[in-house]
């Protein structure tokens, strides 16, 4: 890039002197442009900024601007920025370029008669040597759109009725899409070669250079691939600059294709925004970033990401206070909006923040939410339920040790669970080791069993799968969350012994007792070698305690089979639930999963399909969810393809969605 740089003002906007490298972008050929990058769908919800003192944006819930990214009621997303897949039997294999196919045909059909651009970030547009085209009837607009979004593939007609008319297209549907693509050819387009006919369906030939959407991924890719700060936030600028409105396709009727490629192109965009954000803050323009970042943070207040640009913005301008703020609001927001505490990315920059002396232990707790959240960024995220009338107090002293956390809570009586809709797969993998200090019994349940644990027992619960612990009388508990990785190849064999009394008289289990009960008053004293080898130490104890309370017993094929089908149960709902995932998730090959399966009537992704359309069924046929969408209801169980689950509830039931709907 000559001269370095382009100038990017306060506003965020190029400067007159853009960089040779982003213009020869704009114009370069379509084959330039290289495979397309994919993102899966955060979280959308609304949540309008409204200003407080300290200049960053609170949340007023009943006066919402309209959001950018895909809906949160459809789609509640796994962490932002990983691959987006959504079928009912799990991630398909195409990714990149191959999901927009081949869109350079100008060795088939010639160069075009007519000179066309064609935009679709934002308000669908069609411009004939520079001029606006007549815009169209919406099922015009509607047939272009779905052509665009899958330029140069053909597109069978079925699948433009579905668009057009759903499940119930009029007798004259087919006839109809004949004459909006003669109009399309004749009108809009003004060159009737651009549409062309192959067997059951239609084409469009797009042109290297004519779609805004190719010039926005190359602008993407090449900025996320430059290695000078300047000339990345120089290109990913210009990427974010070519869209025109909140939305792809926004004046365009939904239809499922341009709808699922509007929400990919949505990510890509605030994957762009954040990646554009970092080279900013790189080049040390955080006071000029932090308001660009306010809106966007209003837009998408469930991304943790933005929040931890906007804060990290703040803190890097001086205006810590105002970043400790940004913080409880993304906080508060995502307690209410979605149940969840911050993780661990947003709780480090709050350590940050604070300087050694603002880190008080034990800390006060005055209500159960606090209590939760507390606990929640300690360890993972759980709910803690005061028990009976008395309102919620009490107390936590908490300290780590090297990679463990180690905490000791006093409270009053209380339940605390942590259920499927709690658990992702970015939350940290641990081991959660309770010593019970209570005059009273405790209980515990998790994977079937249920423990009541006396004074001075012991009990491991398994973060990673739902479970719950009842605490009926005042609370004196120390807990211990050791990550998995610490407890090597033993980790599985000790998962499998959760909800599980270690009774207090067992020698090594009153040794750990003894270390645990005192070690939350001095660890906070000890310098950071010490501390780390004191990890070790706790972590050899419970391993040592664990293996000595039970017999090692081989776990039976069956007993993996089962574990592995209430792990995958228990995430119907990640769009990424895939054999992969799941396989790595057990330590075992893809291989061996399926064998593990074969004496089963379905495959692992045949059982996931099933199990996901037995509850897609059951909430379209349950009345309190009338309001919901489909989509948003397939959604819920991962699936982001809203018009290949009509057809596969017709296959599996003989219903579609809309025939269960009104059955219900």
């Amino acid at each position: 890039m000559q001269g370095g740089a382009a100038r990017v003002g306060a506003a965020g906007e190029l400067g007159e002197a853009q960089p040779a490298a982003l213009l020869q972008l704009r114009q370069q050929p379509r084959e330039a442009l290289g495979s397309v990058v994919h993102r899966s769908p955060p979280a959308r919800a609304g949540g309008g900024p409204r200003t407080a003192c300290h200049g960053v944006p609170t949340f007023d819930h009943h006066r919402r601007s309209a959001p950018v990214g895909p809906s949160h009621g459809r789609n509640r997303l796994p962490p932002p920025r990983a691959p987006i897949h959504a079928s009912l039997e799990g991630p398909p294999a195409e990714t990149g370029a191959e999901r927009r196919g081949s869109v350079i045909h100008v060795g088939e059909s010639g160069p075009a008669t007519v000179a066309l651009e064609f935009a679709v970030l934002g308000p669908l547009e069609v411009r004939h040597d520079g001029r606006a085209a007549p815009r169209g009837t919406p099922k015009v607009r509607a047939v272009l759109s779905v052509l665009l979004c899958r330029a140069g593939r053909t597109v069978p007609v079925d699948t433009l009725l579905e668009a057009l008319w759903g499940d119930a297209p009029p007798s004259s549907a087919l006839k109809n899409v004949h004459g909006y693509v003669h109009t399309l050819r004749h009108t809009v387009l003004g060159d009737p070669a651009r549409v062309e006919r192959r067997g059951d369906g239609y084409r469009l030939v797009v042109h290297p250079g004519e779609l805004d959407v190719d010039r926005f991924e190359a602008l993407v890719r090449e900025g996320r691939a430059a290695t000078d700060p300047r000339e990345a936030a120089a290109l990913l600028r210009g990427a974010l600059d070519l869209w025109r409105g909140r939305d792809a396709y926004e004046d365009v009727p939904e239809t499922p294709p341009t709808h699922l490629d509007a929400r990919r192109l949505a990510e890509l965009r605030l994957g762009a925004l954040l990646d554009w954000a970092d080279a900013e803050l790189r080049l040390g323009r955080a006071s000029d970033l932090a308001p660009r970042l306010v809106e966007p943070t209003a837009e998408h207040p469930l991304n943790e990401e933005l929040w931890a640009r906007l804060i990290t913005a703040l803190h890097a301008c001086g205006r810590t206070a105002d970043a400790v703020a940004a913080f409880e609001d993304a906080r508060r927001v995502l307690a209410e909006e979605a149940g969840l505490a911050p993780g661990p990315r947003l709780c480090r920059l709050r350590q940050r923040l604070s300087p050694p002396s603002a880190r008080r232990s034990p800390q006060d707790l005055r209500t159960a939410e606090e209590a939760s959240a507390t606990a929640s960024e300690l360890l993972a995220p759980l709910n803690l339920d005061p028990v009976g009338e008395t309102s919620f107090r009490g107390s936590l002293n908490a300290v780590k040790a090297g990679p463990l956390v180690v905490g000791h809570l006093r409270c009053t009586p209380h339940t605390v669970s942590r259920g499927p809709r709690a658990i992702s797969s970015t939350d940290r993998d641990l081991l959660k080791v309770v010593l019970n200090r209570s005059a009273s019994r405790i209980t515990v349940h998790q994977d079937g069993r249920e423990s009541r644990i006396g004074r001075g027992d012991l009990v491991v619960c398994d973060m990673t799968r739902p479970y719950t612990i009842s605490v009926p009388g005042p609370c004196d508990v120390t807990f211990l969350g050791v990550p998995r990785p610490l407890l090597g190849d033993r980790a599985d064999a000790l998962a499998r012994r959760t909800a599980l009394r270690l009774p207090s008289d067992a020698g090594l289990t009153s040794l750990i007792t003894t270390c645990l009960a005192g070690v939350t008053d001095r660890l906070g004293t000890l310098p950071s070698p010490a501390g780390r080898h004191l990890a070790d130490a706790l972590t050899s104890l419970v391993l040592a305690a664990l293996t000595a309370s039970t017999p090692e017993r081989a776990e039976t094929p069956a007993g993996l089979a089962d574990r592995v089908l209430a792990y995958a149960t228990a995430n119907l709902h990640d769009p990424a639930l895939s054999v992969e995932s799941v396989a790595a998730r057990h330590g075992i090959s893809p291989r061996h999963l399926h064998q593990l399966l074969r004496d089963r009537d379905l495959t692992f992704m045949r059982w996931v399909r099933r199990e996901r359309l037995s509850r897609i069924r059951r909430d379209l046929l349950d009345p309190a969810l009338a309001h919901r969408s489909v989509a948003s209801i397939a959604a819920r169980w991962g699936v982001l393809d809203a018009a290949h689950v009509s057809r596969a509830l017709k296959a599996e039931y003989g219903q579609t969605a809309a025939d269960l709907r009104h059955s219900a």
